[in-house]
């Protein structure tokens, strides 16, 4: 352990190698991402983002971690959320420990995070994927409606409830936007609201006990209306980028 100024706070993230090793690419360039140790895969939180207050850390990680959840959720149909591991560092700017505040199953950290480079003929390539879910990130730190519907949209199986109030928070910003610019059809959005909101349909997972409209003919399934939300959500964060 050192006795270097804290650049970064590290938590261990709990997950599957296939949903965690591409993250780090991903989220490069972000004050929040993902880093991979010689003990597995962390989330490192910029002292830039939190300060060195480590009280703050738990509450600002789990914030964090509904976001890339979602947002890997948007990149990869199937990806299984992670979540927190036990104990969190403080590394100075060398990637050393710098600061233990709850000792994680007495866990020894040497290896100091590095960045997937990819050459040929040993040239260095850019990776498109590098800092891709970055700019989500940001975005939905600036607006509480794409921070939500990105956290729900992460969950592992979110209820129609939640994947209505998706579509709401996307029509409350957009409007009638997102029929005319194609990011849904309105034959799709009445099936999924006239879906969602009947109970004959879908019983107690209904939005309401009691039926307002006749169900569709043809139900949405639940994997079809969260992919439809989940491909709304692109198209919304899709659209804030070019702002």
């Amino acid at each position: 352990m050192t006795t270097n100024a804290i650049s970064a706070w590290i938590i261990p993230l709990k997950g599957h190698a296939f949903d965690l090793e591409d993250l780090p690419i991903y989220l490069f360039g972000s004050p929040v991402t993902v880093i991979k140790r010689e003990t597995g895969f962390f989330m490192q939180i910029s002292t830039s983002v939190i300060g060195d207050d480590s009280e703050r850390i738990a509450d600002v990680a789990n914030e964090y971690l509904s976001l890339i959840n979602g947002a890997a959720a948007l990149f990869f149909n199937d990806f299984h959320p992670l979540e927190l591991g036990d104990g969190f560092f403080g590394i100075d700017a060398n990637g050393d420990i710098a600061h233990t505040v709850i000792q994680a199953r007495s866990v020894v950290m040497r290896m100091k995070a590095g960045h997937v480079v990819i050459a040929v003929n040993g040239e260095a390539l850019p990776d498109e994927r590098t800092g891709a879910m970055s700019n989500i990130l940001r975005c939905a730190t600036e607006d509480r409606g794409k921070a939500d519907a990105l956290a729900l949209i992460g969950r592992p199986s979110p209820t129609w409830s939640e994947l209505y109030l998706v579509f709401e928070l996307v029509e409350a910003n957009i409007g009638g936007g997102m029929y005319s610019e194609g990011w849904i059809s309105k034959a799709d959005a009445n099936r999924f609201r006239r879906t969602a909101n009947s109970y004959t349909a879908l019983g107690k997972a209904a939005r309401h006990g009691k039926d307002t409209a006749q169900p569709p003919s043809t139900l949405l399934t639940h994997c079809a209306a969260t992919d439809l939300m989940r491909n709304l959500v692109v198209r919304w964060f899709k659209h804030g980028s070019l702002g």
